[in-house]
């Protein structure tokens, strides 16, 4: 996609000529027009493909794509009229959707946040006494059936602990705080329905309480006084993992960690990335709302 650059560079080149045409001198104009020409040049030479320019169009052409060249149209609009106002409150705004919506940039901070627990092999760990999954990768379709949703590796991570005996109990955890919906609504719930159908015996999974995730480590140290645990295996998906731990470390709770559902695979630039998508913006706000929850503890 180093031709859809090249193009986007041109289009830049071009756009600030236009705006700027009554304040450049001649000789800035014959410059910019030779560096927009080559780089529209060296676009039409590397485009990869039909393929490629599908892509690029439903890229731009979905809701986070318009918005992000409305935002350029307008803050190109109100360096022409040279308003400090718009020009700052546009560029803010631009420059933070940009950078929120960016793949590469929240992949990166996801990566770092997730860091002192890549190396950890979930499937190879064990023995334990018992696994605890936390509730959150499951959701209910328009029929209310429980199925997975995008943080549902958690459920099928303690399917294969189980499965291959790494473990003879699972704990499922997670109530809602909507208590005036149905229990089918609660992630706990949802989670032993799919563990049983994949052949998880119900004998052998244990309800856990707990309506977020500090109400979690609570009833999970005291399950484990009661019944005896010792190795527990705790799994959720890999960004929630320091939060987890740290929860469980207040509640004198040893566990060990076995993250699920990184939400991104290793380092590999893709040129589309430049457009702000949903994807990114919300692995953005996943990480927002850890950060909060460290700063007040919770």
């Amino acid at each position: 996609m180093l031709g859809f650059n090249c193009f986007l560079i041109a289009a830049s080149i071009a756009l600030g000529l236009c705006l700027q045409r009554h304040h450049c001198r001649s000789r800035l104009w014959v410059t910019g027009a030779v560096l927009g020409g080559a780089f529209l040049l060296g676009g039409i030479l590397l485009w990869p493909g039909l393929l490629s320019i599908q892509r690029a169009v439903t890229s731009l052409a979905n809701p986070f794509g318009l918005i992000w060249i409305s935002l350029l149209a307008l803050t190109g609009y109100a360096w022409h009229k040279q308003d400090r106002f718009w020009i700052r409150s546009l560029s803010a705004c631009l420059l933070l959707f940009m950078v929120g919506g960016n793949g590469e940039l929240t992949g990166a901070l996801l990566r770092w946040w997730q860091k002192p627990y890549q190396s950890i092999r979930s499937l190879e760990e064990g023995p334990f006494d018992i696994v605890i999954v936390l509730g959150g990768g499951t959701s209910l379709d328009h029929n209310k059936t429980p199925v997975l949703n995008d943080g549902g590796d958690r459920v099928m991570l303690a399917a294969r602990l189980y499965h291959t005996g790494r473990t003879p109990l699972l704990g499922c955890s997670g109530i809602r705080t909507d208590e005036w919906k149905e229990e089918i609504h609660d992630p706990r719930r949802q989670t032993i329905a799919i563990l049983t159908e994949v052949g998880v015996p119900a004998q052998d999974i244990v309800p856990l309480e707990g309506r977020n995730t500090k109400e979690e480590m609570a009833s999970i140290a005291e399950a484990a006084e009661a019944r005896g645990w010792k190795n527990i295996g705790l799994i959720t998906s890999a960004w929630h993992m320091r939060r987890a731990m740290r929860l469980a470390s207040s509640a004198d709770l040893r566990l060990e960690p076995l993250p699920a559902d990184s939400s991104v695979g290793p380092w590999d630039w893709r040129d589309l990335s430049i457009i702000p998508n949903s994807g990114s913006l919300d692995h953005l706000g996943l990480l927002c709302k850890e950060w909060l929850a460290a700063l007040v503890k919770r």
